[in-house]
C-alpha cells in the first residue's frame, strides 16, 4: 500500500470514530438526564455521578479525535 491510501485509511477511521463519539455522548448525556426523573435513591446519584464521569471520558477522546482529524485534513490541504 502506498502512503495515499494508508493516510486515506487512517481518515476514514477517524470520521468513524468520531461519529461513534457522538452517538455515545448522545446516548449517554440523554440516560442521565433520565435519572434525574426516577425515584431518589444513593444509587440514583451514583450512577449520574458515573454517568458524568464517562461523559468526560469520552468528551477527552472525542476532543482527541477531532485534533487528529484536523492534522490529517490540513496536512493534506497544505500538500496540496
Amino acid at each position: 500500500m502506498n502512503n495515499d491510501k494508508i493516510e486515506e485509511c487512517r481518515i476514514q477511521n477517524c470520521f468513524l470514530l468520531r461519529q461513534l463519539l457522538v452517538t455515545l455522548l448522545t446516548v449517554l448525556s440523554g440516560g442521565i438526564v433520565g435519572l434525574f426523573f426516577t425515584q431518589s435513591s444513593i444509587t440514583k446519584y451514583f450512577f449520574i455521578m458515573l454517568g458524568v464521569f464517562f461523559l468526560y471520558v469520552f468528551g477527552v477522546e472525542f476532543h482527541k479525535n477531532n485534533v487528529e482529524l484536523n492534522g490529517y485534513l490540513y496536512k493534506r490541504r497544505a500538500k496540496q
